[in-house]
């Protein structure tokens, strides 16, 4: 864009990048130390489950290089916990996953106070999961939006609903 896409109206270019299929939730970086960008994504594998991907080029030519991972997954991001980057994603499990980067093995899952699901909401959450800066109040915040699938509302049909505001520290 050679205008702030945050204040007025904009149009913007899109061209396709070559990734094909049933893919889903991208969150794209440039990984300065192996000089390549990364993709964690959701890709339709008999259900949606994070891979990892990587491209010398934002824009085109992504191969798969890690994952699929076990667990159903939607919503994914990579952020830096410390000094170490993780994967997160949210899950139909009622939990938000987290896995090694950028090989996607189980690291655990987060522990959270009041998740923004329950017995009767969606599960689908897209975990965004932030590092603060030193002499923050608190070391994370994490944004987090529920899916809950409102009453009467037919077929397959999800809604992005109510935005849960987090603030986090390491155990």
């Amino acid at each position: 864009s050679q205008q702030d896409p945050r204040f007025g109206f904009s149009v913007m270019q899109a061209t396709p990048f070559g990734v094909v299929g049933d893919i889903e939730d991208p969150h794209i970086l440039f990984d300065s130390d192996a000089n390549k960008w990364r993709m964690l994504t959701c890709e339709n594998r008999g259900g949606y489950k994070a891979i990892m991907m990587e491209s010398d080029d934002w824009n085109h030519g992504y191969e798969h290089i890690a994952g699929p991972v076990a667990h159903n997954s939607t919503g994914t991001s990579i952020q830096k916990i410390g000094d170490t980057r993780y994967c997160f994603s949210g899950s139909q499990e009622r939990q938000i996953f987290i896995y090694t980067y950028p090989d996607l093995k189980e690291a655990g899952t987060l522990s959270m106070d009041l998740p923004p699901w329950d017995k009767n909401s969606g599960t689908r959450v897209w975990p965004n999961i932030v590092q603060l800066p030193p002499g923050s109040p608190f070391s994370y915040v994490a944004l987090m939006m529920d899916r809950y699938k409102y009453p009467g509302i037919q077929g397959p049909h999800w809604t992005y609903g109510a935005l849960y505001l987090f603030h986090g520290y390491e155990p």
